[in-house]
């Protein structure tokens, strides 16, 4: 099964547990294949750890979220030795002891600090376009925190010719990048549908730990109707545990033209202001969290909501208690040659006033972006995204790594730090 649309990819488990609700039945399990039975497993594993903190698991492609409740019982009844099943089916035993999760086949990459309702959770999809009731998503991402979604997508709509189904089939739809006004477009290309076989791991980087998860994926299929726009499209995900995400892009044209850009950020809220700063905050029922966005290397923002007219904007069919309109943030950069932009993602929570976070551009010596977030008790968090091609330096230090965080605390002294595609990080002479 290799339609990446969960919706379809649970019709076909059910079938199959139809065979294991018969050999039960019947005392017979023993009699089922060891390998037929690891991947009803697995399957069964994806549905648990994709799942967000509130028992949904995201839909992605042509697919609603789905609840894992019914799933994890037949888990627990069919696999009784796996604590985590029981335990997600019933609320007795043990949760799951891992938390971030890489589905490298898929292509789906799970960040998340816990397994309680108030956990922070991420979602992205890197993957393969797949074989059937695809969207034109590919670097997309949902995200759940402090007990609700924060950032969702255009979600699913009827199987009709209206805008509505263009509109949740395109990147539009999606929190991801579009290019000169024109979406991703693999549609056509049937060579990016699915893995080859035998299947491989697709290896893309990603790393999980203690402080920090990193993911890094990339679309480089072309942008239009026939694909003729070649751009790049490289997105970077530094999870900063507990508190929130860096996003970082980098979008490399083929030919010298100067490009437009246009970032896309679903918001699950009522409406979203922009701030004196430049930043954007969620505005959500009252006692529930907000969501904070600062940006670097962009040059404007509109929220959009609800725009009826063609290219429709501003929409969501897979936002929990609200099928309809939704503010979407639109970050707007140009230029030619490689472009880089960069997101601070914060959960804010219901009873703690929004800060007014200082993030600046770090100057560098090659081709990077870099930057400095100053936190209200003076702590700094200096992070660089480079080419990977030699030493890069900032913030006063020196690294040879693709992705270099470094944290200083108020007293001068070097706290967390993370290195990425490289081994040195050092003070600058």
């Amino acid at each position: 099964e290799y339609e990446l649309a969960l919706g379809y990819n649970l019709w076909v488990l059910r079938n199959y547990a139809n065979v294991l609700d018969f050999a039960v039945l019947n005392n017979r399990r023993d009699e089922l294949p060891r390998d037929w039975l690891d991947r009803i497993e697995s399957m069964f594993d994806y549905v648990l750890y994709a799942s967000m903190p509130d028992g949904l698991v995201p839909g992605l492609n042509d697919s609603g979220n789905a609840d894992r409740g019914r799933y994890m019982e037949m888990a627990a009844r069919y696999f009784p030795e796996r604590e985590d099943f029981r335990w997600a089916a019933e609320g007795e035993g043990d949760p799951p002891d891992r938390l971030s999760r890489a589905f490298d086949y898929s292509g789906h990459y799970v960040m998340r600090t816990g397994w309680t309702p108030d956990a922070s959770f991420l979602l992205f999809d890197a993957g393969p376009f797949g074989s059937g009731h695809q969207h034109e998503d590919k670097l997309t991402f949902v995200m759940y925190a402090l007990g609700r979604m924060h950032v969702v997508d255009a979600g699913n709509y009827m199987y009709d010719d209206s805008r509505w189904r263009r509109y949740v089939l395109s990147t539009r739809g999606h929190n991801t990048v579009r290019v000169d006004g024109l979406d991703q477009h693999r549609r056509g290309l049937r060579e990016t549908y699915t893995l080859d076989y035998p299947f491989q791991p697709l290896g893309t980087p990603w790393a999980t730990g203690e402080d920090f998860d990193f993911v890094r994926g990339s679309y480089d299929s072309g942008y239009g109707d026939d694909n003729s726009v070649r751009v790049e499209h490289t997105r970077n995900i530094l999870f900063v545990r507990p508190d929130y995400w860096i996003i970082a892009d980098r979008l490399a044209p083929e030919d010298a033209g100067e490009h437009r850009y246009e970032a896309l950020f679903h918001l699950n809220a009522d409406e979203a202001e922009i701030r004196r700063d430049g930043s954007v905050l969620s505005i959500t029922p009252q006692g529930e969290s907000r969501l904070l966005l600062t940006s670097l290397g962009t040059d404007a923002v509109e929220i959009v909501k609800g725009r009826e007219e063609e290219p429709v904007q501003g929409w969501s069919w897979a936002a929990p208690g609200r099928d309809g309109a939704i503010p979407t943030a639109v970050y707007r950069f140009s230029g030619a040659g490689d472009q880089m932009a960069a997101w601070i993602m914060r959960p804010v929570r219901a009873e703690e006033e929004a800060p007014f976070e200082t993030l600046q551009p770090i100057d560098t010596d090659g081709d990077a972006l870099a930057g400095q977030l100053t936190l209200p008790d003076g702590t700094r968090h200096l992070f660089a995204f480079t080419d990977g091609r030699g030493e890069t330096e900032f913030g006063g230090f020196v690294t040879d790594a693709d992705v270099a965080f470094v944290e200083m605390l108020p007293d001068g002294s070097i706290g967390r730090t993370f290195l990425h595609g490289g081994h040195t990080l050092r003070p600058a002479r």
